[in-house]
């Protein structure tokens, strides 16, 4: 079974960081409603601080808990599609 982790997008991480899932659904449409709140959220902060354009994005993962959605190397999250909704 597919599900959905939303995880930081593109350069919020090095290409050497271990970077894990920020949260699992089984819902692709939630996942990506929910990741386009927290990359609202996220850009909302830090306009105190000059502004960012990063934010979090939606892949597919066989993990089924954010424990277990985990990617060793940053380089390895880069090379996976982003879902949209």
């Amino acid at each position: 079974m597919k599900n959905y982790a939303i995880v930081p997008s593109h350069g919020r991480y090095g290409s050497g960081t271990t970077v894990r899932a920020v949260r699992v659904c089984s819902d692709r449409r939630r996942a990506c409603a929910l990741a386009e709140r927290m990359t609202r959220e996220f850009q909302a902060e830090m306009r105190r601080y000059g502004g960012t354009s990063g934010g979090f994005r939606v892949v597919e993962t066989d993990a089924a808990t954010r424990r277990n959605a985990v990617w060793e190397w940053g380089h390895d999250l880069d090379r996976e599609p982003s879902v949209t909704a």
